[in-house]
């Protein structure tokens, strides 16, 4: 048996409740409290996102190793 995903993110419904809207739970929530709010406001949300999308790009691409590296003694 195939697994339906949500149509707005990765989920599938195996891991959340899928609901025959094709969207699971949490993406439900998101979109009513986003329909009550001004265009202003998601477009001022929307532009903080990209804002830092693009901070977590710049600093993924630098990643070298996790790693940590021992002092030498003195």
């Amino acid at each position: 048996m195939a697994y339906r995903p949500c149509s707005l993110c990765d989920r599938t419904t195996r891991t959340h409740r899928v609901s025959e809207q094709g969207i699971c739970a949490t993406c439900e929530v998101a979109l009513i409290y986003w329909r009550n709010k001004t265009p202003s406001q998601i477009v001022k949300r929307a532009r903080a996102l990209d804002s830092y999308q693009n901070r977590m790009e710049l600093l993924l691409g630098n990643v070298k190793s996790t790693r940590k590296r021992r002092r030498r003694a003195a």
